[in-house]
């Protein structure tokens, strides 16, 4: 395996400086050449001191205590995700086709993992041993192009496609983002749903994608709420509790969508437009275009300028901030995440509720309960928390 020093693969930004006298942001940054901007190019350990990225086609694991870089030979990544531990998954890719590996990252070995599907993306559902797959199949026609979604899950046992949609869109350019809004916000936090965005296009009538969740565990789909808009894909980012959707609009506006109450919605201030939202899972703050924004909208600050095509990805500790803009990557740490009134941490309280809505849906699936059943107990589950079980 080779090492790389930090002093070698690191440059400071000196445009970011000014942010380092900002009361939110406290402390350095660097940045990484060459890497891809797409959702997944970037991953960070369960415990905030690592991180996996992928740089001209390899796959690296960056040490925030030591400053150094190791590289695991023998992946050509296209997509990645940390589980707790030393579990990383990655979508790999081969002179054929992508394949799915399970990567020890301590032990540095990896495994492939069989699906029928070829891969584009995964997420981990209950780690370390259920996740979701998400493949899809472009055909370009001369009316427009056709794209087939498949969300596939994987666990010890067995691997079952729970989620097929096939989806019109009126252009024939393959190389428009169709995925990032399947691929970006992943599994809802307390529900353990999978959003699946769908776009219409209905004759004589406006566009809008349907937002709408999928269980993988119980087979069954909900919608939430809809987006009157022209993008293709539109990417998202969950709250904290699950409880709001973050979303941007083709003009790259900020809205954020309390999914039990779809009308309730807040926006970002105009001068604030980005293409990829990321919500800090351990506070009230929001990446999104160069910007820090609150949870109401309101601005904090800019770290990067003229950045609305960056993708911002959080710490789980939320004191870390992972940045790709061109083809940098800005790693930013002395974040203060805090929590404002209107938000909800993953409390003690709400992770229980989780483990019991988890419990209850295994008595489902092994013909211990009915599906009537579950539903009212899940309902009353979510609602002595305060949340509704849409």
């Amino acid at each position: 395996m080779k090492c790389l020093s930090m002093i070698v693969m690191l440059l400071l930004i000196a445009s970011c400086a000014t942010t380092l006298e900002s009361p939110y942001f406290e402390s350095g940054h660097m940045v990484i050449r060459d890497v891809p901007l797409r959702p997944g190019t970037a991953a960070w350990s369960p415990d905030s001191s690592r991180f996996a990225i992928i740089k001209n086609d390899e796959l690296l694991i960056f040490n925030t205590a030591t400053g150094h870089f190791r590289v695991l030979d023998g992946i050509v990544p296209l997509y990645i995700e940390w589980a707790p531990g030393s579990n990383l998954l990655a979508v790999h890719k081969t002179e054929i086709s992508n394949e799915l590996l399970k990567v020890d990252v301590s032990k540095e070995t990896f495994q492939i993992v069989p699906i029928k599907e070829e891969p584009e993306a995964v997420k981990w559902l209950y780690p370390p041993d259920r996740f979701i797959v998400f493949s899809k199949k472009i055909i370009s026609q001369s009316i427009g192009t056709f794209v087939t979604y498949t969300f596939t899950g994987v666990d010890k046992q067995n691997v079952q496609t729970f989620y097929n949609r096939d989806s019109y869109f009126p252009t024939r350019d393959e190389n428009i983002d169709f995925t990032s809004g399947w691929t970006f916000a992943g599994v809802r936090p307390l529900h353990d749903t999978v959003l699946a965005p769908e776009y219409h296009d209905p004759p004589r009538l406006p566009p809008f994608t349907l937002f709408k969740t999928v269980d993988p565990v119980i087979d069954e789909t909900y919608d939430l709420f809809t987006l009157s808009d022209t993008i293709f894909s539109a990417p998202s980012t969950w709250s904290p509790d699950g409880s709001r959707l973050a979303i941007v609009d083709s003009s790259g506006a900020l809205s954020i969508v309390n999914v039990s109450k779809p009308d309730e919605r807040l926006y970002s201030e105009d001068v604030v437009r980005g293409r990829y939202p990321s919500w800090n899972s351990s506070g009230s703050q929001l990446y999104i275009g160069g910007w820090i924004v609150e949870s109401d909208g309101s601005i904090l600050e800019q770290l990067i300028p003229d950045a609305r095509e960056s993708l911002g990805i959080w710490s789980p500790d939320g004191t870390g901030l992972i940045i790709v803009y061109e083809s940098d990557l800005f790693y930013l740490n002395g974040f203060v995440p805090e929590f404002h009134e209107e938000d909800r941490p993953m409390d003690e309280e709400l992770m229980n509720a989780g483990d019991k809505i988890r419990l209850l849906k295994n008595l489902l699936n092994e013909d211990l309960m009915t599906v009537k059943e579950f539903k009212v107990r899940r309902t009353r589950l979510l609602a002595n928390i305060g949340m509704d079980d849409k």
